[in-house]
């Protein structure tokens, strides 16, 4: 004999069989997308504004438009590199004096020169923990050890 639970059945009463759970999830899945199919679409003007909307005959929703104060890439991009800058002028440990820090697409790039190769690995993971740094790259030239001309010590 084959268990009630197996036969699509269920041995409780408070339980809906798992079927009749799934049909109900597919329909009411289906209903949303049916009710935003049915959505009026969003209208502007012919200056950009957004155009009032519509009152509901049907007991539709209204539709709802929001407008974010998003910055441009160029804007975040300079913010970004004001934060680098500034990231790397303020620590101590980091000597960076002579490099110049460009940021595209939230991509830093870091051009110059640079003593100490310590210096450059604490530059970029210091610049990697800011937020809105997608990636740090480097065309740093490392001039590790030529003080006196580059005859080493």
């Amino acid at each position: 004999m084959v268990p009630a639970a197996r036969q699509g059945g269920s041995t409780c009463q408070d339980h809906p069989p798992a079927g009749r759970v799934r049909n109900f999830y597919r329909g009411f899945c289906l209903g949303l997308l049916v009710q935003l199919a049915a959505a009026p679409a969003c209208t502007h003007a012919a200056d950009g504004t957004p155009a009032a909307p519509a009152a509901a005959a049907d007991g539709a929703m209204e539709s709802i438009v929001v407008t974010a104060g998003a910055d441009s890439a160029a804007q975040r991009d300079a913010k970004l590199a004001q934060a680098a800058e500034a990231a790397l002028r303020d620590d101590p440990y980091i000597f960076a004096d002579h490099v110049t820090v460009t940021v595209k697409d939230g991509v830093v790039s870091l051009h110059g020169m640079m003593f100490e190769l310590w210096d450059l690995q604490l530059a970029r993971r210091r610049l990697r923990r800011l937020p809105g740094i997608k990636a740090v790259d480097d065309d740093i030239e490392l001039n590790a050890g030529m003080t006196d001309g580059g005859a080493g010590w």
